[in-house]
């Protein structure tokens, strides 16, 4: 966004943060730091679309079609055992 390009962030929860922000706890990390980050980037440009679940809420087709590049960063859903 800095140099011109069009950045939007799909995001399919209510607020950006991800792992950082439903994953731990206010305790350990509050949450205004996110929403400083976020404010900054949407004050360079960046576009967040909230509530938006790709291949649910939007084919994943309109994105790669209304756009010249599409990174898909899906972020852990789940926790992983290592098996230790």
């Amino acid at each position: 966004a800095r140099v011109g390009h069009d950045v939007h962030v799909y995001e399919r929860e209510p607020k950006a943060g991800g792992l950082c922000r439903y994953g731990i706890p206010d305790f350990k990390m509050e949450k205004y730091h996110i929403d400083r980050r976020v404010t900054q980037m949407e004050g360079e440009g960046v576009i967040f679309h909230y509530g938006v679940n790709i291949g649910v809420t939007t084919p994943m087709k309109e994105l790669v079609d209304e756009h010249d590049a599409v990174l898909i960063a899906t972020g852990s859903e789940r926790p992983r055992d290592p098996g230790i």
